[in-house]
């Protein structure tokens, strides 16, 4: 019975039993799959035939149906191996044939002219390599007779091309291509421009065939005068720095250049201008060239020779006049044509000018991470030694074991980097050594420094007369190796003279602020200072020697007075101290904006200056002690600068300094205060507004009423399109009220003081700006308020006069 009650025929159950699905009655024979099998073998041999014959070379073909390249086999070969001729009827075959050292010789048929033009040889071979075939023509076309060819030899491989006339139409010219068994095709017009230049076209017109960086070793004769002088040798060491001395050892006077001096060896030179002269000399354009029939084999002297880094030689001789020009001179190469070089090469180098360039101005020129080690020999015996990526110094008492002592990295960096960046120059004389140091590289070179106090007059460089002593100093007494310091930080091994106190009037001016220095204390009197590097001229310093030159481990202990991280820092705080009378200052960071909550000022936020913000908290991150001191009486701090942060378990949120006169910090965290450096000093002594307001309220200002203090009178004045005008009328500002205005917009402020104002006001500005606040000021001698403000701008300029004349 079916689900519906019904009872099903016998006929519709047993045809429902019978009926099968189609995928189910689907059974392959044997012949079906051996068949699929053999398709699926012939498709693979014809996509896959591994009897198929590979191709030797890669075939380069032109995207146009009807173009290929004339010599395809190229554009896998080097030029250096390559052998070329061009040869046109009636003259001289030209041939380039390598040399064997990367280079390639100019012939003339069989008279060899001299090395070839790389950048010619270049090009030629591009040109070659990509030269294309236009359409093939018939064998049985009667093509002119041959007008040049081009052959290229590889090897085995022999490529030629002959060239029969342009077509007639203009297009192309007819080839033959008889490495292909004389197939005739029309090639571009532009594989014929080849065959139309001189063999001298060909010619490398430069002196030598070496790029100053690459050159290891210079010799040159001094042959300006007519007599050739002793050679100076410039060699190039392991470090990469150019030396120069004399030939056999003689070594460079100091005051003459062609006199020899047992006093001086080798002299360290610049590498930028010695490569810079070397260029230029290199370089020297050969015109015109010169048969060498025409020039006396018994006129060519030796006067240079250059060695590159492989130990090749390159020499030239040096001639007789060139003939018909008296202002050049003849110079043989090598075999080939002579050339002519201008006379004014052959000068000699002014090694011993301090003008010249050619010493090296840097005290110590190696960068910071060749140097491996620092001994100090004189006043006292230190060790500096590179380990592990660090450094230690090498400290105890005399007659114990040293031991090392690691010690801050960065204060190593400051200190050679003050020390190697001294500026010296030529004209030094006798001294006093004082100091000596010996920088030890990467490279195994070492270069010995000496330094002390002059005791006779310098030598007067040209031009400058009397030398200008460059830092005045005094030797310090001798200091035995200094020990490692436990527990608080020891006193510094030489003495100090303290600093005069730094004092800070409203408007934070800088009177006086005296260097202190380890080891050499400054003074007035004292004589220039002089420098020797190894056996080198004596060299006079053209900048103050760094502050402690003379180390010890105490040095190089980590000064730094704070930890502050910029992009930890959410608000910055000035409070004026009681020695100044300036406003008090605060800005917040909101949403990575710098906002300004004090003082209360009618631009706002647009009132700051962000650099200054920026360059105050980066010198408050960074701020070090350069000698430690008694901490100050309250009564000389200048300012108190507070700064907010982003708290952690292991910092507080807030990290405050005080400022004190003579540039000393004080941290309350530390039992001590620090000498800090003028640039810090002066970075912290900074303000957070604009010292130019008024140039930037006038500039936006739509009109400007002004009137004198004392008088009912006001003058309107309107500014359209960037010029001032009297009124609403077409006339231009001009007489007093143009110097006023010129006045206000040099104006600059050197600071914010709070309070009133230091005497009476002048003049009462109403400034109205469009789309901004309206700004009322009072002016008067050295200062300008904005109106009812609790502070004022200060500054040591006055505004001028009404009448235009000079403050």
């Amino acid at each position: 019975m079916s689900e519906w009650g019904g009872k099903r025929k016998d006929g519709e159950a047993a045809a429902e039993r019978e009926q099968v699905l189609p995928i189910e009655s689907f059974r392959p024979t044997k012949v079906t799959v051996a068949l699929l099998c053999g398709l699926g073998l012939s498709a693979f041999l014809v996509h896959r035939d591994p009897w198929a014959t590979k191709p030797t070379s890669v075939q380069m073909v032109s995207v146009k149906s009807t173009d290929r390249r004339v010599f395809p086999n190229l554009g896998e070969q080097d030029v250096a191996q390559a052998s070329i001729e061009l040869w046109l009827p009636e003259r001289p075959r030209v041939r380039l044939l390598p040399d064997g050292a990367g280079r390639h010789q100019v012939f003339a048929d069989d008279t060899l002219l001299g090395m070839a033009e790389p950048e010619a040889l270049d090009g030629l071979w591009s040109s070659l390599r990509m030269a294309n075939t236009l359409r093939a023509v018939s064998p049985k076309t009667a093509l002119p007779a041959a007008t040049g060819g081009i052959e290229v030899v590889l090897g085995d491989e022999h490529l030629k091309l002959e060239l029969a006339g342009p077509t007639g139409d203009g297009s192309g010219h007819y080839g033959k291509l008889m490495h292909e068994q004389d197939s005739y095709w029309v090639v571009e017009p532009e594989i014929a421009l080849v065959l139309e230049q001189e063999p001298e076209a060909w010619l490398s017109r430069r002196l030598l065939p070496i790029e100053p960086a690459l050159a290891s070793r210079v010799e040159m004769v001094d042959a300006s005068e007519g007599t050739p002088h002793l050679p100076l040798v410039l060699s190039r060491g392991a470090d990469d720095l150019w030396r120069a001395r004399r030939e056999s050892g003689q070594p460079i006077a100091p005051d003459q250049p062609n006199k020899p001096v047992s006093s001086v060896n080798e002299q360290l030179l610049a590498t930028a201008a010695v490569e810079t002269r070397l260029a230029r000399l290199l370089g020297a354009s050969l015109q015109p060239f010169v048969e060498r029939e025409r020039v006396p084999e018994g006129s060519l002297q030796p006067w240079l020779k250059v060695t590159d880094g492989t130990g090749q030689e390159f020499s030239v001789k040096l001639g007789p006049e060139c003939p018909g020009d008296p202002d050049l001179r003849v110079v043989d190469r090598g075999p080939g044509l002579l050339g002519c070089v201008p006379t004014m090469l052959l000068s000699p180098w002014p090694l011993t000018d301090p003008d010249s360039g050619l010493a090296e101005s840097q005290l110590v020129p190696y960068p910071y991470a060749r140097i491996v080690g620092v001994d100090m020999r004189r006043p006292g015996v230190q060790r500096l030694r590179r380990r592990g990526g660090g450094w230690v110094i090498e400290v105890g008492q005399d007659g114990q074991e040293s031991r090392e002592v690691p010690i801050s990295e960065p204060e190593v960096y400051r200190w050679y980097t003050d020390a190697a960046g001294v500026e010296v120059a030529l004209g030094g004389g006798t001294f006093r050594p004082t100091v000596e140091l010996v920088f030890e590289t990467d490279l195994g070179r070492t270069l010995r420094v000496k330094c002390g106090p002059s005791v006779a007059p310098a030598s007067d460089p040209p031009g400058e007369g009397k030398a200008t002593p460059a830092s005045t100093t005094t030797p310090a007494k001798p200091q035995r190796r200094g020990t490692a310091s436990e527990g608080k930080a020891a006193k510094p091994a030489s003495t100090t003279t303290p600093a005069k106190p730094l004092r800070r009037r409203p408007g934070k001016d800088l009177v006086a602020n005296t260097s202190v220095e380890t080891g050499m204390t400054a003074t007035v009197s004292a004589p220039a200072m002089m420098c020797q590097r190894d056996d080198g001229p004596v060299l006079r310093v053209r900048s103050p020697l760094p502050k402690n030159l003379v180390f010890t481990d105490e040095t190089f202990r980590d000064r730094r007075l704070t930890d502050l991280a910029i992009a930890d820092v959410r608000w910055l705080e000035v409070e004026p101290g009681p020695a100044t009378r300036e406003a008090r200052q605060s800005v917040r960071k909101d949403l990575g904006v710098w906002q300004l909550d004090a003082p209360e000022h009618p631009d706002g936020g647009d009132a700051l200056d962000e650099i200054r913000v920026e360059g105050m908290l980066a010198a408050f991150a960074s701020v070090r002690a350069e000698q430690w001191v008694e901490r100050p009486a309250s009564r000389t701090r200048l300012r108190t600068i507070r700064v907010g942060r982003t708290p952690t378990r292991t910092r507080t949120s807030e990290v405050s300094l005080h400022l004190h006169e003579g540039c000393i910090a004080d941290l309350p965290e530390l039992d001590r205060a620090a000498r800090v450096s003028d640039g810090d000093c002066t970075a912290l002594l900074e303000d957070v507004l604009y010292i130019d307001p008024l140039r930037e309220w006038l500039s936006s200002a739509s009109s400007v009423e002004l009137q004198v203090i004392g008088k009912a009178e006001t003058t309107r004045l309107t500014q359209r399109n960037g010029v001032w005008y009297v009124g609403d009328t077409p006339e231009v500002v001009a007489g007093p009220l143009r110097d006023r205005l010129a006045g206000f917009d040099s104006w600059r402020a050197k600071g914010i003081a709070a309070g009133p104002p230091p005497g009476p006001a002048k003049l009462k500005l109403r400034i109205q700006r469009p789309q901004k606040p309206v700004v009322v000021l009072t002016v008067g001698d050295k200062w300008v308020q904005v109106h009812r403000a609790g502070w004022y701008y200060e500054s040591a300029q006055a505004e001028p006069p009404s009448d235009g004349t000079k403050p």
